[in-house]
């Protein structure tokens, strides 16, 4: 399978590192960079093979206080040009839903891929733009909105094993998520289900159990072993609201490596 990752960042590194059976290329504005570290990059000049799919992950740009225009537009327009039918999977974010901050129901509120967007945050209005313009622009478009990220390096447990406390400060917010290696399996399942499923434009990239700061902070205490100092975390109800999948299971039938943060969290740190 050959696929090109505009964007360099988190998910496109892991897919790269991770996915040795995948001919990953990069296409990334640090090219000098990762040039000199000896990264597969793409060469628009020379490419004459096809590709099974293109994974975008490069997030909202901000141009003159609004919206900027994708940086690899015209990378995408020349290789759907020569091959229209290749898969376009664009990597969006849960915060386009909003309600991340209301007070919570008892049980929590779920948004699935039927909710209609209301995003609340500066950050979920951009992330919704562009999946419109990317939408408008390109029929064959793919979305994947992504909770939470994480995975090795990039985790609460991480941060709290190196004493950065900050997150405590969010509260007992709820919050859902995705395993780095379980986005990266979603995106390359999506290829082959792309053509079975032709009608299917959405699915949200989230893992089986979305759970209050509390929930999560308590178990990291326990598990790892950890000592945090109260706070309104510890205490407060709960707020926002549960992102859920009602095509995540089709596209991976066989299930998540990391169903829910207690296999993920931990594996992220015990490496």
């Amino acid at each position: 399978m050959r696929v090109l990752a505009l964007g360099a960042g988190y998910t496109a590194m892991h897919l790269l590192r991770h996915f040795p059976t995948v001919d990953t290329l990069l296409l990334s504005r640090r090219s000098e960079e990762l040039r000199a570290d000896g990264l597969p990059l793409w060469n628009p000049t020379d490419d004459a093979q096809p590709w099974d799919a293109i994974l975008d992950t490069v997030p909202a740009l901000i141009s003159d206080g609004g919206l900027g225009q994708h940086p690899w537009r015209e990378a995408i327009d020349s290789i759907l040009e020569r091959q229209p039918s290749t898969p376009l999977i664009h990597i969006s974010s849960t915060s386009v839903l909003g309600g991340a901050r209301r007070p919570a129901a008892d049980p929590p509120e779920q948004f699935d891929e039927f909710h209609r967007p209301a995003p609340d945050e500066e950050r979920g209005l951009l992330r919704l733009e562009l999946e419109q313009a990317m939408r408008t622009r390109y029929p064959q478009l793919r979305i994947l909105r992504a909770a939470g990220i994480y995975g090795p390096g990039r985790s609460v447990a991480d941060q709290f094993l190196r004493g950065d406390l900050r997150r405590l400060e969010a509260g007992n917010v709820i919050v859902s998520r995705i395993h780095v290696h379980d986005l990266c399996r979603l995106a390359l399942a999506w290829i082959g289900l792309s053509r079975q499923r032709p009608d299917l434009r959405l699915i949200h990239a989230v893992d089986c159990r979305p759970c209050s700061n509390r929930e999560l902070f308590e178990f990291l205490e326990r598990a790892l072993p950890l000592e945090l100092p109260d706070g309104p975390w510890r205490h407060a109800a709960a707020s926002g609201r549960a992102v859920v999948s009602r095509y995540r299971d089709e596209a991976l039938p066989g299930g998540l490596c990391y169903p829910d943060y207690r296999s993920g969290m931990l594996a992220s740190v015990l490496r």
